[in-house]
C-alpha cells in the first residue's frame, strides 16, 4: 500500500468511528498513522502495517509510546494489533466499519484518557493481555517515579533487572530506569530529566506542534 491508500484507509476508519478531527489527526508525515489529541505525555493512536503478501491487506496495530522515552521513531512494544472475532489480524479498505467497532469495544477507552502520568500508567498496568516486555516495564518504571508511585517503582524496576540478563545488548538503553531508582526520592531531579527525554522524543518524532497545542 502506497502512503496516500494508507491515509484514505485511516480516513475511512475514522469516519466509522463518527471522529471528524477532534480526537484524531493523521500524521501526514508517514500517512498510515492516526494519533490521538491532545498528545499529553504520550503519542499513541493506531498504524497501518501493510501486508508484505497481499497487496489489498493490512494490519492495525494499536500503539502506545510514552514520550519519556526519548526516541525518534514510533514503535509498538506497548499495545496490540487489533484482532476480529476469529483472531484474524488481517484487514482490507473495506473493513472500516468493522475496525470502528473492534477498536471501540478494546481500545478506544484507553487511547482517549491515556495522556496524563496517571492514566497512562494506569492503561499500561491494564493491558494484561499483551506480552510485558522490557519497553512496557521501563515505561511503568519512569511513570511510577513521575507520579511518585514508589510502591510500583520498586516492584517493575525489580522485574526488569531480573530480565536484564536475557537481554544483555540493551542493558545500556535501560539505564534510565536506575537513574530513576537511584533518584526517586529528589523530585525535583525526576521531574526535569523526564521532561527533557520528553522534549526530546517530541522533536525526535516531530510533534511540537501537537505537543504546544494542548
Amino acid at each position: 500500500m502506497k502512503k496516500k491508500e494508507k491515509t484514505m484507509v485511516l480516513k475511512k476508519i475514522l469516519l466509522a468511528l463518527g471522529d471528524d478531527g477532534l480526537n484524531f489527526e493523521i500524521d501526514n508525515n508517514v500517512g498510515d498513522i492516526a494519533f490521538v489529541k491532545p498528545v499529553g505525555n504520550c503519542y499513541r493512536g493506531i498504524c497501518i502495517n501493510a501486508s508484505q503478501l497481499i497487496k489489498e491487506e493490512f494490519c492495525l496495530q494499536v500503539f502506545f509510546d510514552p514520550l519519556y522515552i526519548p526516541t525518534e521513531c514510533v514503535y509498538f512494544n506497548i499495545g496490540w494489533r487489533l484482532l476480529d472475532k476469529r483472531n484474524y489480524d488481517s484487514w482490507t479498505s473495506e473493513s472500516a466499519e468493522e475496525i470502528a467497532i473492534y477498536l471501540k469495544q478494546d481500545a478506544l477507552s484507553k487511547l482517549l484518557c491515556s495522556y496524563t502520568d496517571e492514566q497512562l500508567l494506569k492503561t499500561i498496568k491494564d493491558m494484561s493481555f499483551v506480552r510485558e516486555d522490557m519497553f512496557s516495564l521501563e515505561a511503568k518504571v519512569i511513570l511510577a517515579a513521575r507520579i511518585g508511585d514508589f510502591e510500583t517503582l520498586q516492584n517493575e524496576y525489580k522485574i526488569l533487572k531480573q530480565r536484564e540478563q536475557y537481554f544483555p545488548q540493551g542493558l545500556a538503553y535501560f539505564a534510565s530506569t536506575d537513574t530513576m531508582m537511584q533518584n526517586y526520592q529528589n523530585r525535583d531531579f525526576i521531574i526535569d530529566i523526564t521532561d527533557k527525554w520528553k522534549n526530546e522524543s517530541v522533536q525526535g518524532l516531530k510533534l511540537e506542534k501537537w505537543v504546544t497545542q494542548e
